[in-house]
């Protein structure tokens, strides 16, 4: 290498490009850790606590009942299945599902979040016709706030 002080100033320039580079990459890395650090540790919101219900309640439409049993719990289970990701999220593990009796509108179920945030409420009417040995489809309804 020569005496120049161009040659000089680039050899240093040289030294400096890596360390920086690896900052830049550590930066970029981190950021990524914690956005998805973020992401596992929320709760569901209300639009997500409203979504977990539609899909329970589209599962339940789509799957004929045989008998008089309707079984949300696993209605929302297969209506909720997260991606099998690493990093995919278990919905019904932040969800609580808890029976709000009856009315006219059918079997009430009151979805919220697992702190009881958020509520939705899920309404089941099921109508067998006992001559038909056919499988019945309950109808279902989903609506904001408690039941």
């Amino acid at each position: 290498m020569s005496d120049h002080p161009a040659d000089r100033f680039s050899a240093r320039q040289n030294d400096r490009r890596l360390p920086r580079a690896l900052v830049f990459a550590l930066l970029g890395l981190a950021s990524i850790v914690a956005v998805v650090v973020i992401y596992q540790s929320s709760d569901l919101d209300r639009s997500g606590v409203y979504s977990a219900a539609r899909n329970t309640a589209y599962e339940l439409e789509r799957t004929p009942v045989h008998g008089l049993v309707v079984d949300v719990h696993e209605a929302a289970s297969a209506g909720n299945r997260g991606g099998s990701g690493k990093y995919s999220r278990n919905i019904l593990s932040e969800l609580r599902i808890e029976d709000a009796g009856e009315d006219s509108r059918g079997d009430l179920y009151e979805f919220t979040n697992a702190d009881g945030d958020h509520p939705v409420c899920l309404a089941v009417r099921l109508e067998r016709n006992f001559s038909d040995q056919s499988p019945s489809y309950p109808t279902v309804t989903v609506t904001e706030g408690a039941c």
